[in-house]
């Protein structure tokens, strides 16, 4: 007879032990678990070569993982050392940049400066040579910190073009108290605003002479006053050669050169000698 089993034993497990199974004969680490009163003993075992094979694994897996990371952070510091040796290289030649900046200005016999294109000339840069043709320092000029760059200019400079005209009654209005106003609403030059304040007065089919601003010469292009003749040689690096390349594009009857050159002097002297010439054929 088999009496029957009563559950709820204390159960037992043993140390893990190397011993080989009657079934294949291979070693393993076994460990067993039996409960008290069952007739069952539970075994789980695994060789050694199944143990190394799966710490091999993890091993490999581990170092493959430590040399990824290692490599990236080889080359990320690379990187960071390449950029931290370019970005010293671009101070250096920056630093010998002004240096050969600050030479030149401060061998030119002359103040160097660099202005917008707007109502008042706003300086964005000046050289401190200005101080010694104004009597006022750079920093006063710097934003019209204190005073525009445009108030150095006398108002008898400004109408040259008129002042060498003699033999035709002129129109210059640059000195008007309504151009100052209109540029500073419109947010133009005073040059500009001068065109539009002159046609209000001149009207189409007169002949425009332009010596020295190029917004001036832009703005009788784009405004459309119908001029019988545009004398277009306004002079200077900033703008004047390209306004007069737009004066010959726009079809407008024109007189102008190819260059950088110009001036009052020479607008003045330009329109005289067609004088010169009408006259002569009269």
């Amino acid at each position: 007879m088999t009496a029957p089993w009563q559950g709820g034993g204390p159960s037992r497990s043993s140390c893990p032990t190397a011993s080989a199974l009657p079934s294949d004969g291979v070693a393993r680490i076994i460990s067993t678990h039996s409960v008290a009163g069952f007739p069952l003993a539970i075994a789980v075992g695994i060789s050694r070569n199944e143990a190394l094979a799966a710490w091999r694994g993890d091993v490999l897996a581990a170092c493959f993982t430590s040399a990824l990371i290692i490599c990236v952070c080889y080359f990320a510091f690379r990187l960071f050392m390449r950029q931290v040796a370019r970005g010293e290289a671009d101070r250096i030649a920056l630093r010998e940049s002004e240096t050969k900046f600050r030479t030149l200005l401060a061998n030119i016999p002359g103040a160097c400066y660099r202005c917008r294109h707007d109502a008042d000339y706003t300086t964005e840069f000046i050289s401190d040579a200005i101080a010694e043709t104004s009597g006022y320092p750079a920093a006063d000029f710097i934003h019209n910190r204190v005073r525009t760059f445009a108030s150095l200019i006398h108002p008898g400079d400004v109408a040259m073009v008129a002042a060498g005209i003699t033999a035709r009654p002129t129109i210059c209005s640059i000195g008007d108290p309504a151009v100052a106003a209109t540029a500073e609403a419109e947010g133009i030059t005073r040059s500009a605003a001068a065109v539009r304040l002159s046609y209000v007065k001149a009207g189409p089919g007169a002949v425009w002479v332009v010596g020295c601003a190029p917004t001036a010469l832009a703005e009788i292009i784009e405004c459309g006053v119908g001029p019988a003749l545009v004398i277009g040689l306004p002079v200077g690096f900033v703008g004047a050669a390209e306004s007069k390349a737009a004066l010959r594009e726009s079809g407008l009857p024109a007189v102008s050169n190819v260059s950088e050159k110009g001036g009052s002097a020479v607008a003045a002297a330009a329109l005289n000698a067609l004088l010169y010439v009408e006259g002569e054929g009269e």
